[in-house]
């Protein structure tokens, strides 16, 4: 494990729809002063259309996404 005075490069905050996880995430970037990004702002927008909708994303729905995220 490295230093814990290091700052981290990435953070990931995971959790159930609904649970706050941008509110706490920008908090966060906020404290830390560095930059933070909503990873639903990466899906496409058929991706954010279906979600909106309340339809469960397949795996061939997530592999643009996941691509996203891995840049």
């Amino acid at each position: 494990m490295g230093n814990l005075s290091e700052e981290p490069a990435v953070v990931v905050a995971m959790g159930v729809p609904g649970c706050g996880k941008p509110a706490t995430g920008i908090l966060l970037a906020q404290r830390l002063k560095v930059p933070f990004l909503d990873a639903d702002e990466l899906h496409p927008a058929a991706n954010r259309a279906k979600m909106t909708a309340g339809r469960p994303l397949t795996e061939d729905d997530r592999q643009p996404w996941l691509m996203a995220v891995s840049a």
